[in-house]
């Protein structure tokens, strides 16, 4: 038997887009230049031999990578960019990781 699924409402100031409710922050970040420098210095990150950017298996979130970290970054408008992407170089860096054996 189906069961209809609950339509889910937004509070003021949310709206619902893709079955995820979404701030107006959210959209002004996603629409700005921000956004689009954003992206372009995460997907080098995905490209690059460098990087180790494929999801473990624990992490529950299975967006992509860009899409993960453009959603963290529209969530916290006040973090710094820079200072986001040397940390996520560090902590995906393929060069200081211990050998497989």
């Amino acid at each position: 038997m189906d069961r209809e699924q609950p339509v889910k409402q937004a509070s003021p100031g949310h709206t619902v887009e893709n079955n995820q409710f979404v701030t107006h922050a959210q959209k002004r970040f996603y629409a700005s230049d921000l956004c689009k420098e954003a992206r372009g210095l995460l997907q080098a990150l995905v490209d690059s031999p460098d990087y180790n950017t494929t999801p473990s298996p624990l992490i529950i979130n299975p967006d992509p990578f860009v899409e993960r970290h453009l959603n963290r970054l529209s969530m916290h408008p006040d973090i710094n960019l820079d200072g986001y992407i040397s940390n996520l170089k560090l902590m995906t860096s393929t060069k200081h990781s211990k050998p497989t054996p």
